[in-house]
């Protein structure tokens, strides 16, 4: 782990605390650490924003210095370098607070073990900081050969263990040759959806929104997250971060894209492929009015389309009622709050970041794992619907009596294909509509299960049975997300 990271860590400290934070740059470089220290690594013409993303992209520990200076002026913007290396989730990092002065720590910060820096006890202090940022180093096992064979390893051996079998390489005529190119896949763009408004807040949630979509946008903009919205008051606010931040880092960067429109009521993968090339790894919904019902529909319409949704319910209006099927954030969700009233911003886009960041990287490894073995015989067999996913579906969500699936009769099934474009006639198959189901649904691609999962999600929706419930939907709407990553 240590070898994908250019530095061992990252000081983040107030333009204030710089005499007193040098020191500790200069002690930990010296005990062979790679420090990322701004005096260091920003040159006059530089863009700040973009050398300190970049550092901090390429860090292993975030070391925070916590003072009074830091909690001050500074503090929104030092605090939206944190998000990454705080998620529990986000094992190949650490964050380590540093404690400058007696300032009382704030908000979520308090939850995190820190380590206290004193001129009569920086040699202890120091000492625990090294040991915390080092990185582990992975000794080889006895089945490896050593490099070294001076090595203790090599030679620090029990006389009673067997010799190790050494394999010779049969010459072949490729024997010589250049060893072949690795090409490493494209990093895919983020692409976050938000979505909501003003409209029917309450003044305690139209400040709390404010206050997060000021400190979201930029940090979206910093990470390079791509920002997809509609059009509202709120919105436009957003993007202006978003525009200002990004243009700063880099004026020919990635700018906002606002979609205008009747987002309700179009086909959302038609429309997002059609103009940015894929559906949004996660869409966040904050505010929106309850009334008119566009936020609501917009969201039956991204859950439609297999996109993770994740309200942020202290927002109020809409937010509070939307359905969460973003699953990978449900431990979030208490960092979020409730109600506006007992909630953080900061803490809440502290949240909202570890989201996008977990979302982030499950497009990278989706789009890293190989597709294909040498035969040409899929690997993705853990991507499509599984037995058991498929019998939950059948007896669980749409009811089987006798050898009939739900109400479905020969003919109704038969026609469920053609309402869904699909080639497919369960008459070419043996057995009850129950069974023709299952052994469709089993051989089918991914795309095609993901849109017979939508088709029953449609023609059997939440309440029409007792068994159909929301946490039924929400985990198949989690399968047709997964079918479709």
């Amino acid at each position: 782990m240590a070898d994908e990271f250019q530095y061992d860590l990252f000081l983040s400290h107030s333009a204030k605390d710089k005499d007193v934070v040098r020191p500790v740059a200069e002690r930990l470089r010296a005990d062979g650490l790679h420090v990322w220290f701004d005096e260091w690594e920003i040159k006059p013409g530089d863009s700040i924003p973009a050398k300190v993303e970049e550092g901090l992209e390429r860090s292993r520990v975030l070391v925070l210095c916590m003072s009074a200076n830091a909690f001050g002026s500074d503090w929104a913007h030092l605090e939206a370098g944190t998000f990454r290396f705080r998620d529990p989730l986000n094992k190949g990092r650490r964050f380590i607070p540093l404690r400058l002065d007696k300032t009382p720590i704030k908000g979520s910060l308090a939850q995190f073990r820190y380590i206290t820096w004193r001129p009569d006890e920086c040699e202890k202090a120091c000492a625990e900081l090294i040991a915390a940022c080092r990185p582990a180093v992975v000794l080889p096992s006895d089945d490896v050969a050593p490099t070294d064979p001076r090595s203790p390893i090599a030679t620090d051996r029990d006389p009673k263990r067997p010799k190790r079998k050494i394999v010779k390489r049969t010459p072949n005529s490729l024997e010589g040759a250049n060893p072949p190119v690795m090409i490493a896949p494209p990093t895919p763009r983020t692409t976050i959806w938000v979505l909501g408004s003003y409209s029917e807040l309450e003044t305690l949630e139209v400040s709390l929104v404010r206050k997060v979509i000021a400190t979201l946008g930029s940090s979206l903009a910093a990470r390079g997250v791509r920002l997809v919205s509609g059009q509202s008051d709120m919105l436009n606010e957003l993007a202006a971060h978003y525009r200002h931040f990004a243009m700063t880092m880099n004026p020919r960067g990635p700018l906002p894209i606002i979609l205008d429109g009747r987002l309700r009521r179009t086909d959302l993968r038609v429309l997002f492929c059609d103009t940015i090339g894929g559906i949004p790894d996660l869409a966040i919904v904050v505010g929106g009015g309850v009334s008119r019902g566009r936020v609501a529909e917009e969201c039956d319409a991204a859950e439609k389309a297999g996109i993770p949704i994740l309200p942020v319910a202290a927002t109020g209006g809409a937010a509070a009622q939307v359905r969460l099927t973003a699953h990978n954030a449900i431990d979030l969700l208490e960092n979020m709050g409730r109600t506006a009233s007992e909630t953080d911003a900061t803490d809440l886009v502290a949240a909202l970041l570890m989201a996008v960041d977990r979302y982030a990287r499950q497009a990278r490894q989706a789009i890293s794992r190989p597709t294909s073995n040498l035969d040409g015989a899929d690997t993705h067999s853990n991507e499509r619907l599984t037995r058991l996913e498929i019998n939950k579906l059948v007896k669980r969500y749409i009811g089987v009596n006798g050898g009939y699936l739900g109400d479905f009769s020969y003919r109704t099934h038969q026609d469920f294909y053609l309402d869904l474009g699909l080639d497919i006639d369960p008459n070419e198959f043996d057995g009850t509509t129950r069974a023709r189901f299952i052994k469709i649904l089993s051989e089918s691609a991914s795309e095609v299960q993901a849109r017979i999962l939508e088709g029953i999600l449609d023609k059997y929706p939440v309440g029409s049975s007792s068994m159909r419930t929301h946490k039924q939907r929400a985990e198949i709407v989690g399968w047709i997300t997964r079918l479709r990553a």
